[in-house]
């Protein structure tokens, strides 16, 4: 202890307890800044995105003949990974607690006109299911939950350890 104690009344020791200080606070400003300038804005438009693009296929299958909705909803699958069909019983209610799928559930129910809620059938499921409302109908609608994990904290985490350990 005495020798850290030591190194702190030198010069130098000073001088680069200063610069680690400034250092470490410039990287934890900067991500900051990023978090709030850059990702936030970011998971909003991809929620904005993800909902008109819902909205927008709901609307072509109710107005596509019954006898072409089948290859819309294989479509749909294949090519955007989201399924699509005519909603019978009620999904389970549970939270999803990720920011993403609060700003997708907000996104949908402002275009929609009523609140939706966003479903996953249990904690393994890899399909997050949403029912909406559409001309008299309601439609459950899923995509894979692999959509939305980005791993931001993680991110976050590592940028801060990597930056420190650079900075030390």
């Amino acid at each position: 202890m005495k020798a850290v104690f030591r190194y702190n009344q030198t010069l130098f020791g000073r001088a680069g307890l200063i610069i680690t200080t400034a250092l470490l606070l410039f990287s934890l400003f900067a991500v900051f800044i990023n978090i709030v300038l850059i990702l936030r804005p970011m998971e909003e438009q991809a929620a904005e995105d993800l909902a008109s693009f819902i909205v927008l296929s709901t609307m072509t299958w109710v107005e596509l003949p019954p006898e072409t909705r089948l290859d819309f909803e294989w479509e749909m699958e294949n090519s955007h990974r989201i399924r699509i069909y005519e909603a019978t019983g009620d999904l389970p209610i549970q939270t999803l607690n990720i920011s993403y799928l609060r700003a997708l559930a907000q996104a949908l129910s402002q275009r929609v006109g009523e609140e939706i809620h966003l479903h996953r059938i249990d904690d393994q499921s890899e399909w997050i299911w949403v029912d909406v409302p559409i001309a008299g109908r309601v439609l459950r609608v899923g995509f894979e939950a692999d959509r939305i994990e980005a791993q931001v904290p993680l991110a976050v985490i590592l940028n801060v350890i990597i930056g420190l350990s650079i900075v030390m």
